[in-house]
Parts: structure tokens; sequence; C-alpha cells
């Protein structure tokens, strides 16, 4: 059966079988399967499968990455913007922000734990966007890269004042810079 003859019957040209001892044949097919497979594309023959497998799980892979590239499209906060928030936060200006200058700018004790790998009780800069970032994400369970009010009030905005404020688009959400921007109002 033919290319045309499976199109008449309303079968996908990815269908048709191939013969995997002839390269021919497996080459043709290879050359007739869409750019984008899917996982219910039929595999048929031993060269199409490895063609196929690799980009069912491209394709899985760029699924799982979803809620990161929610976040990665939200918008993200400048150098600037985190050098002042950190600067903020560190009001002695020893260049790292303890335990209780973190709780005073409204980073919470497990995030300041998570972003804190080398355990010396201090935030640099680094480990203090992790912290806020980390926080964000947890109070982030639809992964969506946004935090609504009742997930940004579990995030330590709870006051409407700052959070208007701080969501400059009022789209009822605040992304990741947004974010910052209302601890940093929060704190001051």
């Amino acid at each position: 059966m033919d290319i045309d003859s499976f199109r008449a019957l309303g079968r996908h040209p990815s269908a048709l079988p191939c013969d995997p001892d002839d390269p021919a044949a497996s080459d043709a097919h290879m050359r007739r399967m869409p750019d984008t497979i899917v996982a219910s594309t039929p595999l048929w023959c031993v060269r199409c499968t490895k063609v196929s497998a690799m980009k069912t799980l491209l394709s899985a892979l760029a699924i799982s990455m979803m809620p990161f590239a929610a976040l990665a499209a939200g918008a993200q906060p400048t150098e600037a913007e985190i050098a002042a928030a950190f600067k903020q936060a560190d009001p002695d200006n020893d260049g790292t922000v303890s335990r209780a200058e973190a709780r005073k700018f409204g980073i919470s004790r497990a995030a300041f734990e998570q972003a804190n790998p080398d355990k010396d009780g201090t935030l640099d800069i680094k480990e203090f966007m992790a912290a806020i970032t980390w926080q964000f994400n947890k109070a982030n369970p639809d992964n969506d890269g946004t935090l609504d009010p009742k997930e940004a009030a579990k995030a330590g905005i709870k006051n409407k004042k700052t959070f208007d404020q701080a969501n400059p688009d009022n789209d009822g959400t605040l992304d990741l810079a947004e974010y910052l921007r209302a601890l940093t109002l929060k704190a001051k």
C-alpha cells in the first residue's frame, strides 16, 4: 500500500510499515515522518523508532520544563534591582545578610536554610536571590511563574497596599521581579 492510499484511508503516512532490513524503505519512511512526533505516533521500524524515541524524549523534556519556562517567561529582577534589595536587606553594609537581617527583609527561615549551602549563617548576594526565588517558588504550587494575592500572602506579602504597589501592570499577580519589589517595600 502506498502513501496516497494510506492518506485516502485517513491514516498517517508514519503508520506505513517499513522493512528494517531495507535501508531505502526505512529512509523513505523517515522522510515521510512529521517533524514533530507525539507519543501516540506509531513506531514501526528500528531506524524510525530511534528517531521517534529521541523526538518523544525531547518533547517530554520540553513538557517537564514548562514550570521553569513559566518562571522564565515572567519578569526577572535586574541586577540593579537585586543589588538595591540586597543593600536594603544588609543595613550594616558588611556584604552579607544575617539570619536576623533576612527575617526583617521577609525571608523565611526555611528559605534562608535552603539558600545557605555553606551553613555559615549569612547570605551573599547570590544566596540572597536564591532564598527569594526558593520562597517565591514554594508559594507558587501551580508553577505558573506568578503569585496571586493568596499565594503572595503565603510568601509574606499580606498587605494589599504593598501587593498593589509592587504590581504596576495591575494584572493581579506578582512575578519574581514584582515579588522582590514587594519584599523591598514591606521591609522599608
